[in-house]
Order: C-alpha cells, then structure tokens, then sequence
C-alpha cells in the first residue's frame, strides 16, 4: 500500500493527459521515475526511462499534432489510476509502423498509471485499438438491447 492519496493520484492522472495534449515529450517523461515504463499494448511497444518516453510522444505527436485526449471515467484503487478516455484528432503524418491516413478520428482507450510513493510514475498501460483511424464515436456503436438476438 503507498502513502500517497487517492486523490493526489487522480491529479497525477489528470496532469498526465494535460501534458499529453501539450506534446512536449520532455515535460511529458518528467512526470516519470528513472526506470518509469510505458507500453502501448496497441502497438505493441514498451519504453523505458524518461528518455524513452519523451521520444514516443513526440512520434505521436508529430504524426497527430492536434491530438486530445479526454477521461470518460477515472477510478483510483491503491496505488494505480484506471481511465478511460476518448482520443480524437487527424492523423497527418506516418507512424512508424503506420502510414497516415489524413482522416479525423475519434476513439475510446483504457490507461492504468503506477504512482510510487514520491508522486512519480512508474508504469504507464494503454490500451487502443490500433484501428483508431476508423473509429467512430462512442454514440454511433452498434448497439444492441435487451431484446437482440443471441449469436451462437
């Protein structure tokens, strides 16, 4: 168990997609130990250390420079941080392992922060899918009631 308050963690959290969206990766990878880690199970990658983490929001970044990030729905429990929020922007520029599309787009992700007892972040996992140029709002899912036929 840490010491650090719940609610200190849900601002660390929040601070996390403030400077997400500001897309200064230097800024961004202080909020991290030295061996903090972030994976992007999307992707499939894992950086570790603040240089690391800096170089993959500043790729994100370029590719996507009007990126925003919103929390849909924040829960604390001990020491981690569990959010969903939405992404949205125009995928301008290639990624590494992917051309860009020059489409907007908006999709729903998961991310799970580690906190130590400094305030520092020590894990990041962030979960997408990585056919988030096809996206399509939240509201537009295809929705099915309580009456929709089972699919066996």
């Amino acid at each position: 168990m840490t010491d650090i308050s719940s609610k200190s963690i849900e601002q660390i959290s929040r601070r996390w997609v403030d400077l997400f969206k500001d897309r200064d990766g230097i800024a961004f990878a202080a909020q991290y130990s030295d061996t903090g880690e972030y994976i992007d199970h999307a992707f499939q990658l894992r950086r570790k250390g603040r240089e690391s983490i800096a170089l993959h929001i500043d790729i994100w970044s370029n590719s996507i420079p009007n990126f925003e990030m919103k929390i849909a729905k924040i829960d604390v429990v001990g020491s981690r941080s569990m959010f969903s929020f939405v992404g949205s922007g125009t995928f301008e520029k290639d990624l590494p392992t992917m051309a860009a599309t020059g489409t907007t787009f908006s999709y729903r992700g998961f991310i799970v922060l580690s906190v130590n007892e400094q305030g520092l972040i020590t894990r990041t996992e962030e979960f997408y899918s990585t056919s988030f140029p096809n996206g399509i709002p939240f509201e537009d899912y295809n929705f099915r009631g309580s009456s929709a036929p089972l699919v066996r």
